[in-house]
């Protein structure tokens, strides 16, 4: 796992250091798309094919992510479920609030449509599909999206 700030540049210089490790991984996932293409030209930088050699998976679904070589697959965000919770739950906090009760720190987990496309390797390995990899697959997290500590 390695912090960054969502850009480009940072997703290529991450992934040339995380390349450079004893057990390089197999996939990258990256915490946007933006990320996601650095990921890639570093990979084509060191020469390695994408996906035949490492797959690598974005997240957010820019348009940009049709237009890549390959096509990168991506998590949809989904903005309107999440903008529709924290209306109910500001209403629902606000109603609690009048009535005297105390504010409640919640996470909550909405689950986002992978939008399947060229840069993730499809593998016939019963032990290890591509998607289910967790020993192999080495997550790219740029900035924290929900802050845990309250």
């Amino acid at each position: 796992m390695r912090d960054g700030d969502w850009s480009l540049r940072l997703g290529f210089e991450l992934t040339l250091s995380l390349m450079r490790e004893p057990n390089p991984p197999t996939a990258i996932f990256c915490a946007n798309d933006l990320t996601a293409i650095g990921a890639i030209e570093a990979l084509k930088q060191l020469g390695l094919r994408v996906p035949e050699d490492v797959s690598v998976l974005g997240y957010d679904d820019q348009e940009i992510a049709r237009h890549t070589h390959p096509p990168l697959p991506t998590v949809v965000l989904p903005n309107y479920e999440l903008g529709r919770w924290a209306v109910e739950t500001l209403l629902q906090e606000e109603h609690n609030r009048a009535a005297g009760a105390p504010v409640r720190h919640r996470m909550v987990k909405l689950d986002g449509p992978l939008v399947e496309r060229g840069s993730v390797r499809v593998t016939t390995e019963a032990k290890k599909p591509i998607i289910n990899i967790i020993s192999d697959l080495l997550i790219i997290i740029l900035d924290e999206i929900i802050d845990t500590s309250g």
